[in-house]
């Protein structure tokens, strides 16, 4: 197969960024969205997450640990 001309060409198109430059971009924009997060106000604060967890679970682990083995 023949390669075309340059000048006949409909656009112009970049080469794709190589693996370095893709993981530079992904690290970016994850450090950006850590940013983000810290950003964002809390509306309470992170350690009273375990124990509310706790008691919204418990209700359901009692009826769990005590059902007997599948058949």
């Amino acid at each position: 197969m023949t390669e075309p001309h340059t000048e006949s060409l409909l656009f112009d198109v970049a080469p794709p960024p190589t693996p370095v430059e893709r993981l530079l971009h992904l690290a970016d924009q994850y450090t950006q969205h850590n940013d983000a997060l810290d950003l964002l106000p809390r509306r309470r604060p992170a350690s009273t997450g375990c124990p509310r967890c706790l008691r919204a679970t418990s209700g359901h682990r009692h009826p769990v640990r005590h059902q007997g083995d599948p058949e």
